[in-house]
């Protein structure tokens, strides 16, 4: 028989006690918007753009970035395998025919469970802003089993601020599609 064999490793981030924090929000959006983690498929990849005048109008300045919030619409569910990734980026707009997969941070790797509400995503290592570049942020998750979809809260933009893939681990070879190996 042969086996499948993969190695992995987890960074669980516990948080015992906060004596100083600012947060800032964004955005008041409250459409939930379901496409961005869609769990009830067995894997996913989302990119989300933060504008640097959005962070500097909400009061950020540059420096160390500690953690996520982000708020569900619905009663969550899980991302296992969850990854989160950040860069800084001089592009205002997501385009898929542009997307650089390099140079990006990882600051959070472990399973998470979303809940309706606010979700705290604690990074295991900061990500240093500067202050001036937009941020890119790249979630992704594997998912062994597919649970309930998670409605992230948000706002449509008329420019490109998202861009999301599911079951990126397949390879579509149906009609014309090909594989250059």
């Amino acid at each position: 028989p042969i086996y499948d064999y993969f190695d992995f490793g987890l960074k669980n981030v516990t948080v015992k006690n906060v004596l100083n924090e600012n947060r800032y929000r964004l955005e008041n959006g409250t459409q939930a918007i379901p496409m961005l983690l869609q769990t009830s498929l067995k894997s996913g990849k989302t990119l989300l753009l933060y504008k640097a005048s959005a962070l500097s109008s909400a009061g950020l300045t540059a420096g160390n970035l500690n953690g996520i919030i982000l708020t569900v619409a619905n009663q969550g569910g899980t991302a296992r395998f969850m990854k989160v990734k950040l860069k800084p980026v001089a592009s205002s707009v997501l385009k898929p025919e542009n997307l650089d997969f390099g140079g990006f941070t990882e600051v959070f790797n472990d399973h998470y469970t979303y809940k309706k509400g606010a979700n705290r995503i604690q990074f295991y290592t900061p990500f240093i802003w500067d202050g001036k570049s937009n941020i890119l942020v790249e979630v992704s998750y594997t998912n062994s089993s597919p649970n309930t979809n998670i409605e992230l809260e948000g706002s449509l933009e008329n420019t490109t601020a998202s861009l999301y893939s599911n079951n990126n681990y397949a390879v579509d070879l149906s009609s014309s599609g090909h594989l250059n190996i």
